[in-house]
């Protein structure tokens, strides 16, 4: 039986996580002190005659599984840097807070007198004035995962409208173009959310016959997703098809519908996590009709990669070709299922598959001029 209490558990290991990430801070604000960064955003000396750069680090959700990994990724990425003495250790804010505690954190990291801010911004436009102070002190902003009103930022993310738009589609197209739809989404107000939310009503507009039955709050969190399917369900709904935003969303749904002995399954939209993708396998087994599909994958990993790549060439003077960078596009179907599977044999649960690696010369190859 697959592990589904490590996913319940996900907000305890997070914060645990956190406790790391917090000692990581200590050590980078001590490392500032000694490298006399001031409040200016410029570079200190490697001693070699090169320059050594600081990165200030900003996330405002410590429960989700997508922001652990895209942190361990930032953290590990930026030590590549760090082991190559032109990077000192990263200043990070990292807490589960609010727009205007996100806000704080950057003004934080502009007092700490970071040279670039890697941020996944909990709001695309309260977040505005505050980043364009940090840029108006030299400080090179870098938003991941979510999108942020910043014309100056360069934003990294996945095509979060483009894969939620196919999930959409697909799971439509298995409906016939009729019947009722339930939509479980993630945390209302973020960019991502919003998203989601826009594709779904985009693909209605084009399939009038498939009538939205409910729109349930999942959170991005596999707990809460499960709490909300499974009471929905238990009050004798049964949907024709079932469009869920992932982040953890997509696992709580699909068990709910598993546990409430649901047969046939509807069509439903999954993710690129190694607990569904297990979890799929399994059902796979036990309902040979079950129709699935993976457009929505979020690829953390890379995310974290690709941030802290762009950072270090925007800090080493380098000019992007685009400021909006969108990772490559994967999808899981039934074809490719099972190679995925076993890229996650050996993964904890909640971690996201990542369809691309990138590297320091992919990203300068790629995204520079």
């Amino acid at each position: 039986m697959l592990k589904f209490k490590k996913l319940l558990n996900l907000g305890q290991a997070a914060r645990a996580r956190n406790a790391r990430v917090a000692v990581t801070a200590a050590v980078a604000v001590a490392a500032l002190s000694l490298t006399g960064c001031g409040g200016s955003g410029q570079p200190s000396s490697t001693g070699g005659g090169g320059q050594k750069y600081t990165i200030g680090v900003s996330n405002a959700t410590l429960s989700q599984a997508v922001r652990v990994q895209l942190m361990d990724s930032i953290q590990k990425t930026a030590q590549e840097y760090i082991d190559k003495g032109t990077l000192n250790p990263l200043v990070i804010e990292n807490a589960d807070t609010d727009s205007q505690g996100q806000v704080r954190q950057v003004q934080n990291l502009i007092n700490r007198g970071v040279n670039a801010i890697i941020i996944d911004p909990s709001s695309d436009t309260a977040l505005k004035p505050i980043l364009a102070q940090a840029e108006q002190r030299g400080i090179k902003v870098v938003a991941v995962d979510n999108s942020v009103d910043d014309p100056q930022a360069a934003q990294v993310s996945v095509d979060f409208p483009g894969n939620f738009r196919a999930d959409a589609d697909w799971v439509m197209k298995q409906m016939g173009g009729k019947g009722s739809l339930l939509r479980v989404d993630g945390i209302a107000g973020v960019p991502a959310n919003q998203m989601g939310i826009d594709a779904v009503t985009a693909a209605l507009k084009e399939n009038p016959n498939v009538k939205l039955a409910a729109t349930l709050n999942g959170n991005w969190d596999t707990a809460t997703a499960v709490q909300v399917t499974s009471s929905w369900l238990a009050s004798g709904n049964k949907p024709d098809g079932v469009w869920s935003t992932g982040g953890g969303v997509a696992y709580g749904v699909l068990q709910s519908f598993v546990s409430a002995g649901t047969n046939p399954l509807p069509p439903i939209n999954g993710e690129a996590t190694a607990g569904w993708l297990r979890l799929a396998a399994k059902v796979k087994t036990e309902h040979p009709d079950f129709k699935f599909f993976v457009g929505n994958l979020i690829q953390p990993a890379a995310q974290g990669q690709a941030g802290v790549h762009v950072a270090m060439g925007l800090l080493q003077g380098k000019n992007l070709k685009d400021n909006k960078i969108t990772l490559p596009r994967g999808e899981i179907t039934a074809e490719n299922f099972d190679k995925y599977v076993d890229l996650v044999k050996d993964v904890p649960d909640a971690n996201n598959v990542d369809v691309n690696n990138i590297t320091q010369d992919q990203a300068l190859s790629l995204w520079f001029r």
